[in-house]
């Protein structure tokens, strides 16, 4: 049996190298990716912020020129009516008039804005869990390499055992046949 055991292990591990040197190839090849995959989402961070940037900017403009337009049309009506635009009731009216407008641009700003810090947190998220995801992948690939270089001996000790079983069996069959013969040789 311990013959046999040997014989299977020495197989073993002699298949092996070619698939150790692959894994341990692989090494460098993961780690390249994992430095490339960081360098993507950091170039993506400024572009993001600079999309963002722009999507505000034009909020910005938008609600400027629709203020503009609220303090013509409102300049208009009191000129027309005669009332001098530097009256309180210009300023009240003004106020009330642009204060929905305000705010409708405040809210989409703060939405943007909103927007812009979690798009930015996820890809910060993304780049700190890369470590992780590295380290997982290079552990799982030395587990395979240590599991080759061990040689299989859970397998080489399965497969004598499968051997030496079936030679047991062998023999016994054979004895058994060959006093079954010697029996009918005798009633001969």
């Amino acid at each position: 049996y311990a013959a046999i055991a040997r014989e299977q292990l020495r197989l073993k591990q002699e298949a092996n190298p070619p698939a150790i040197q692959s894994l341990q190839a692989s090494i460098p090849i993961a780690q390249q990716g994992f430095v490339q995959q960081k360098a993507q989402l950091q170039a993506q961070q400024p572009q993001l912020q600079q999309r963002y940037q722009s999507l505000i900017d034009e909020i910005t403009r938008r609600e400027r020129r629709d203020i503009e337009q609220t303090q013509l049309a409102v300049s208009r009506e009191f000129g027309k009516r005669g009332i001098p635009l530097s009256s309180g009731m210009f300023g009240e009216t003004l106020t009330e008039r642009e204060r929905p407008t305000r705010e409708f641009y405040a809210g989409q700003v703060r939405e943007t804005g909103l927007a812009r810090e979690a798009d930015l947190t996820t890809i910060a998220r993304q780049i700190a869990s890369l470590p992780i995801q590295e380290a997982e992948k290079l552990n799982l690939i030395q587990q395979s390499v240590a599991q080759l270089q061990a040689g299989g001996n859970a397998d080489a000790i399965r497969n004598a055992l499968t051997l030496f079983s079936a030679q047991q069996a062998a023999a016994k069959n054979m004895a058994t046949l060959g006093i079954s013969q010697r029996e009918l040789a005798l009633k001969e």
